[in-house]
């Protein structure tokens, strides 16, 4: 009795996703580095979306979304609702783009994360604010 996957996954494929995941728990909470450690859960998610359907990206994207709000305290759901959105519109977008030159490849991940930061931006919007007081 094996682990069943869909048909353009493997088990390697899951195993560096999930590996992904640790290392990012590792450098978070074990090893204190807090938000200075990049964001391997959207490494991970944009990773497993480019292997599975909306519905499975999707709640990819909400569990580590939940896993990343339950380390900390100022987040209630920011994170799942971002890693959600990303997961469905990063699934999609595969499904239209189809495509793996480093060009593509490096706007997928970079617009991957930029829409992550876009959707946390109202949790953090007095932060900004106050930056942009400091520049005026």
């Amino acid at each position: 009795m094996g682990l069943k996957v869909a048909s353009r996954v493997s088990q390697p494929f899951l195993f560096f996703i999930m590996c992904l995941v640790f290392i990012h728990l590792l450098l978070r909470l074990t090893l204190g580095f807090g938000h200075r450690t990049p964001d391997l859960f959207v490494v991970a998610l944009l990773i497993g979306a480019k292997g599975w359907n909306q519905g499975k990206s999707a709640a990819l994207g909400f569990l580590l979304g939940t896993l990343e709000d339950g380390f900390s305290a100022d987040s209630f759901g920011a994170h799942a609702f971002s890693l959600s959105v990303l997961g469905l519109v990063s699934s999609r977008i595969r499904d239209i783009f189809v495509g793996d030159s480093p060009v593509f490849l490096f706007a997928y991940f970079f617009l991957g994360k930029f829409t992550t930061c876009s959707c946390l931006l109202g949790k953090h919007t007095e932060n900004v604010v106050g930056v942009v007081q400091k520049i005026l």
